[in-house]
């Protein structure tokens, strides 16, 4: 199992996929991690840090992905989800499962075929790739989660192939 990770301050996705050696990958759970309403950054940090322990102790995850780091224009943001995606980090790590991290337009190429395809996209495609019905509610948060999650699978079944 795998699971993705969408890091935010505001809000965390999150998605655990289960790969067989078959080439089937089904959505086992996904979710949002929202810390509106905390003020104090630290206890924020706190809540996603403890909210994901608590998605890892339901599931025999094997690998976590991470969405990497981008720095944009705004250094405040910027700082603030490099800290929201430390308390992600930490928590997998304290688990002992390894983590690989893709950037978001490598995830992005991976899932439409397009780096700079749009969050709608991105969104149709997983839910494509999965048969996750229209009436199921994923908001872009879990869907770029679960995309990070796919993209792993993805990667690793490529090198696997190679390896043969």
């Amino acid at each position: 199992m795998i699971i993705g990770i969408d890091p935010g301050l505001e809000f965390t996705g999150w998605g655990v996929v289960s790969s067989t050696n078959s080439q089937s990958v089904c959505l086992l759970d996904s979710g949002v991690i929202s810390t509106r309403g905390i003020s104090r950054e630290s206890e924020k940090l706190y809540k996603i840090y403890v909210s994901l322990l608590s998605v890892l102790s339901l599931y025999k995850i094997d690998e976590a992905s991470i969405e990497k780091v981008f720095i944009n224009s705004n250094p405040r943001s910027s700082m603030s989800l490099c800290y929201a995606r430390a308390a992600s980090t930490i928590s997998v790590m304290s688990r002992g499962i390894d983590i690989y991290e893709y950037s978001s337009t490598a995830i992005k190429k991976c899932i439409t075929g397009n780096g700079m395809a749009p969050k709608e996209q991105v969104s149709f495609m997983v839910r494509s790739s999965l048969g996750i019905k229209q009436d199921v509610e994923i908001n872009n948060h879990s869907s770029d989660a679960i995309a990070a999650a796919l993209c792993h699978v993805y990667n690793t079944r490529n090198r696997n192939f190679a390896l043969k």
